[in-house]
């Protein structure tokens, strides 16, 4: 501790700040026996609000978001549809406020689809057999 001057202290105490939801999201999906794969994409736009920056914080503070923000913007690029329409099908999160309005309308919009076309099975799973060719 004699070793830090004040500048070192703060740069500490905003990283304590910065990383306090980082350790609650990763609390959520630890503590959870079979954590739900609806959760993620809330709790990746909570952390990437999080992590923009604002005038108050400092410049080591900005650069940590930055990089945080980032990574996090790629790590689930490629189940990033997966992950709305999961939660728009969780009750928590059927609204989906954390999408943009476009965002929130092609996701419900694919449920609506993929819906009709597993109406469609059903009934022809439900029509005599020589019907069904």
């Amino acid at each position: 501790m004699h070793t830090l001057n004040e500048n070192d202290i703060t740069v500490a105490e905003d990283m304590v700040k910065l990383l306090a939801p980082v350790k609650t999201a990763t609390t959520i999906m630890c503590e959870e026996e079979q954590p739900n794969v609806s959760v993620i994409a809330s709790l990746e736009a909570k952390l990437l609000e999080h992590f923009t920056f604002t005038a108050e914080d400092s410049s080591v503070i900005t650069e940590i978001k930055q990089a945080m923000a980032k990574d996090l913007e790629h790590q689930y690029v490629d189940v990033r549809q997966v992950l709305y329409r999961a939660s728009a099908l969780d009750p928590r999160f059927r609204k989906l406020p954390f999408l943009s309005e476009e965002e929130r309308d092609a996701t419900f919009q694919y449920l609506i689809h993929e819906d009709a076309e597993l109406m469609i099975q059903k009934n022809m799973s439900l029509l005599p057999r020589s019907q069904n060719h």
